[in-house]
């Protein structure tokens, strides 16, 4: 089978992002682990100033939101990256069934 020049320039590309993603993932892995950490540390910092404090003050009631979007956020990178761990299957489908049209051409 023989692919137009657009269709072969989508294949090196999606080839491409297969081969990077797996560096890439250990990125989002590490960076949501990240968040998740500050995220739990922050949320422990606000409580033991809320608990110290005799009053809640604007700056407890400001940051206090803060904490729980970064926990949110570690959450759902590390969900994404540990889900697609082995590439977006769609993509290694359409890699799998052009390498079975090629070989059955030759």
């Amino acid at each position: 089978m023989k692919l137009s020049p657009n269709n072969a320039e989508l294949e090196s590309s999606l080839r491409a992002r297969q081969i990077n993603w797996a560096r890439h993932r250990w990125y989002c892995l590490a960076a949501g682990v990240f968040c998740f950490t500050i995220g739990f540390w922050l949320i422990l910092q606000v409580a033991h100033r809320a608990a110290a404090a005799e009053k809640w003050d604007g700056e407890i009631v400001c940051i206090a939101p803060m904490p729980w979007v970064l926990v949110i956020q570690g959450v759902v990178m590390c969900g994404f990256t540990l889900t697609r761990w082995h590439g977006n299957p769609l993509v290694i489908l359409v890699m799998k069934l052009l390498d079975e049209v090629k070989n059955e051409a030759n």
